[in-house]
């Protein structure tokens, strides 16, 4: 089994408590969070959140940074649409971010980009939460 495989085969164990896509569509209002960003703005939403994950959307405006930081959960990063530059690396709209827990990284939205971000397991250190 390589890398991505084995990716794909504990995300889809992780998202199996997910509720259907009515029942996210319906508490997409209840969480709204805006990030402190160099240089632009990222808006999220909460889309689901147990014990063990949460799932945001997030939109990030051409221009505005994550600064290097580092958090206690492995991050997923689905980008929806537009181009993101994340430690040195580009990804578009259909590929997968992954960042380790308690690895520097930085993000850097080349351009308008709305993306998924999935944190496993849900804890406190998602950065520069407003």
């Amino acid at each position: 089994m390589d890398n991505n495989t084995s990716h794909i085969t504990k995300l889809r164990a992780i998202t199996a408590e997910l509720p259907s896509l009515d029942t996210l569509v319906e508490r997409r209002g209840q969480t709204h969070i805006e990030y402190a960003v160099e240089d632009g703005f990222c808006v999220g939403t909460g889309l689901w959140e147990s014990k063990n994950v949460v799932v945001q959307r997030n939109v990030m405006s051409k221009g505005s940074c994550f600064e290097t930081h580092e958090h206690d959960q492995s991050e997923i990063i689905i980008i929806v649409s537009g181009t993101l530059k994340a430690n040195e690396q580009i990804y578009s709209a259909g590929e997968i971010i992954r960042f380790e827990p308690n690895v520097p990284h930085s993000v850097y939205a080349i351009e308008n980009t709305e993306m998924i971000a999935i944190l496993i397991p849900w804890g406190k250190g998602y950065p520069n939460a407003r």
